[in-house]
């Protein structure tokens, strides 16, 4: 599937399998993530200019976000500390960076997505990540 070229994800469309159900999922405004089967987040989607320009400060009652297309963030203006979960299409974990200090750019060039957490709440070994939207279905 490929998608029109005012969508930010155009040149991602024919890269990765499984874009199709990530984007799927996109629409939904908030996800929640289960880390190692039983940690769960809720996340704020952010997948237009519009909501990652606004970032975190309209993340509500959010844990996080989860900025994608994604490959690289930069955390100029936060405040706090974030760990980062650099996932690809497939939704395994890439990377894994943590403590990731305000004023900072970080980048993973295998990375579809990332999802960003405060910093000390994701466990020392992830094993596995999974989203669920409203609905119930990853």
């Amino acid at each position: 599937m490929y998608f029109s070229s005012n969508d930010s994800s155009f040149y991602w469309g024919h890269c990765y399998e499984g874009v199709e159900r990530l984007m799927r999922q996109a629409k939904h405004k908030e996800v929640q993530v289960a880390v190692n089967e039983q940690l769960l987040f809720r996340l704020r989607v952010a997948n237009t200019f519009r909501q990652r320009l606004l970032g975190w400060r309209v993340r509500g009652s959010c844990h996080g976000m989860w900025l994608l297309p994604c490959r690289s963030i930069h955390t100029f203006g936060m405040r706090i500390p974030l760990d980062l979960l650099w996932l690809t299409a497939d939704l395994t974990l890439a990377r894994l960076d943590r403590q990731v200090t305000p004023y900072r750019l970080s980048r993973c060039s295998s990375a579809f997505s990332v999802i960003e957490l405060p910093a000390g709440v994701v466990p020392a070994k992830v094993n596995s990540i999974r989203l669920v939207t409203q609905g119930g279905a990853p």
